[in-house]
């Protein structure tokens, strides 16, 4: 996604009402924090930690599925239903961002990126393993 396209998305309002929404754009996933992430557990979304093997030794929100960024990239069938409701998180935001939009693209229907990364989750006091 174009850095144009990123900001507007975060600018209020969302995107530009004078740009020809294509497909792609109208299914963007969302950035949440770490609390909405959370609620969104409890709810019953599926958290995908898109972080790499040795990252996810080191911890991970408890519950989570591993399915590195870099694995997404070359396979996005990731063993959920397209319904199912994800909400991506790794260290910092961007690559969680990236997973949710080869998600989307790659037909995933209710994806979000946890903008808060991983640390900010255990720092809440949120259930790690």
């Amino acid at each position: 996604m174009a850095l144009f396209d990123r900001l507007r998305r975060r600018l209020p309002g969302g995107k530009n009402k004078t740009t020809t929404t294509t497909s792609y754009l109208s299914e963007e996933p969302t950035m949440i924090d770490h609390h909405q992430a959370r609620q969104a557990q409890q709810d019953g979304a599926t958290l995908v930690d898109v972080r790499e093997l040795d990252e996810w030794q080191a911890g991970h929100a408890a519950g989570a599925v591993l399915h590195p960024v870099t694995a997404i990239a070359s396979d996005s069938d990731i063993g959920l239903s397209t319904d199912t409701p994800i909400v991506t998180y790794c260290k910092a935001g961007a690559r969680a961002e990236r997973a949710a939009e080869l998600l989307s693209a790659s037909g995933y229907h209710n994806v979000r990126a946890m903008a808060a990364g991983f640390e900010d989750w255990r720092a809440a006091g949120y259930p790690t393993e």
